[in-house]
């Protein structure tokens, strides 16, 4: 293993150290979210909006909102810019 390969192994492992420290936290807030967006959704389809119109339209809007937190962050700490996640 070459020393590039090492220190990305052990970066890797750092990574997954401070995700693990944070996941429950994450998993419960997705978890409230979900509840949302099923409401969303149930709503919708008494309304008449079909499950895969209502899917579509909920994931552009939540990404369009991460996008917003995201660049509110930024504004907030414009030394902690983001990279590019796609």
């Amino acid at each position: 293993m070459t020393p590039a390969e090492r220190r990305e192994k052990y970066l890797l492992n750092e990574f997954d150290r401070i995700f693990e420290s944070l996941e429950y936290r994450l998993f419960e807030h997705l978890t409230a979210a979900d509840h949302i967006v099923a409401k969303i959704i149930s709503e919708a389809s008494t309304a008449g909006v079909g499950l895969s119109t209502s899917q579509k339209v909920v994931r552009a809007k939540i990404e369009d909102m991460i996008d917003q937190i995201a660049e509110k962050r930024e504004l907030e700490s414009p030394t902690r810019g983001r990279k590019e996640l796609k």
